[in-house]
């Protein structure tokens, strides 16, 4: 790091302090009081014969990068509305805020997989929910995990110094432009103290990188929080994990999915809670009596005990016939 780099830290993060509190404040706040979120003790995450057998052999859940998620579109539209709605924001002030608006902008549409790590774990509130089971588990042949919610939050909230706690995803696209004009409106005050300190161009453009990236992060996590109103039906809890881009995890992993290198790491559940598992649904087009030994035999030979055994209710026609 050379000097001119060292000198935009420092300013950066004394202008910073402010906005990274209230901001992470406001992301805290969003799914506040969701009453799903309140009232579940179970989530469900959906998968496939091998997925089942993976989690209970392996006693570890997969945190997906979300920029290798099965809709990574969700992330890029949270984005691109950041970016429109900044823009029109900077217009309405000064030129100072529109080149910071168009630097934001390149960084974010640009760079958005090398700002930060972000990795999450998708779960639903139902257990029977037929969207779920035609994405998630092999077109309803799969089956749906029941977790105990509490005790899974418990742990990480103890032992996973860099995830934030599970959350609710909101359906509303509507209050996710809100929380980016909020986030525009909690950096301002650091951009108007910027400007006032007439630095050199080197030095600036360092500091109004800076400043980009650090709103990204906020973007993205927003974001992640987020979905179009047409997925409400998924009634989605995520975990989601952060971690800086130049640090590398130590348990970050890859695996490949058709020409695509997944980048994901392991959430380990069944050495720190392993009753964490109540149940296990079978999806409404497998075969009821062979899914039902099959996973008896996976719990019997992962020694993984009381879990009940449930069936979809659901009547059910494949997508794929």
């Amino acid at each position: 790091m050379d000097q001119i780099e060292i000198q935009a830290e420092k300013i950066a993060s004394e202008l910073l302090l402010s906005f990274d509190s209230e901001s992470l404040k406001l992301q805290e706040s969003i799914s506040k009081d969701h009453p799903q979120d309140q009232e579940a003790n179970l989530i469900y995450h959906y998968t496939d014969d091998k997925g089942l057998w993976g989690i209970l052999s392996s006693g570890n859940f997969w945190m997906t990068s979300v920029f290798n998620m099965n809709d990574p579109s969700e992330i890029s539209h949270g984005v691109s509305l950041a970016c429109s709605v900044f823009r029109h924001l900077a217009s309405t002030q000064n030129q100072f805020e529109v080149e910071f608006s168009e630097k934001f902008t390149s960084i974010a549409r640009y760079g958005i997989a090398n700002i930060a790590k972000f990795h999450a774990l998708s779960f639903s509130f139902h257990d029977d929910e037929l969207s779920q089971w035609r994405s998630y588990a092999n077109d309803g042949c799969g089956f749906a995990i029941g977790i105990n919610k509490r005790k899974l939050e418990n742990w990480i909230t103890t032992q996973r110094s860099t995830t934030i706690g599970g959350f609710p995803i909101e359906y509303n696209t509507k209050k996710l432009e809100q929380i980016n004009i909020s986030l525009y409106n909690l950096l301002r005050p650091a951009l108007l103290s910027l400007q006032q300190l007439n630095l050199q161009q080197p030095l600036l453009n360092h500091v109004l990188k800076i400043f980009s990236i650090s709103l990204a992060v906020r973007v993205i996590e927003a974001s992640t929080r987020f979905k179009h109103e047409g997925y409400a039906s998924e009634a989605e809890f995520r975990i989601l994990e952060i971690g800086s881009a130049n640090h590398n995890l130590p348990n970050l992993k890859h695996r490949l999915r058709d020409t695509e290198v997944v980048y994901y790491t392991e959430l380990e559940w069944k050495t720190f809670i392993p009753d964490a598992i109540e149940t296990i649904t079978i999806g409404p087009g497998a075969d009821k009596e062979k899914a039902e030994l099959y996973i008896e035999e996976c719990l019997k030979l992962h020694q993984v005990p009381n879990v009940l055994i449930q069936k979809s209710e659901i009547p059910y026609r494949s997508c794929s016939r």
